[in-house]
């Protein structure tokens, strides 16, 4: 399934990137939500292709 865990890689890449823009602002309450979304693109990931 190598178009998906692409595609869900470029969703990791995307909020990973969005994070970088929100910590440089120095806002910690968006700093926390953009974390939380880059944590679940992560973990969508993880959930499927991870090995048990």
């Amino acid at each position: 399934e190598q178009d998906k865990v692409k595609e869900l890689a470029m969703a990791y890449i995307k909020e990973a990137n969005e994070l970088q823009k929100v910590a440089a602002t120095g806002d910690a309450a968006a700093v926390k939500v953009q974390f939380g979304k880059t944590g679940e693109s992560c973990k969508a990931c993880h959930d499927k292709y991870r090995k048990d």
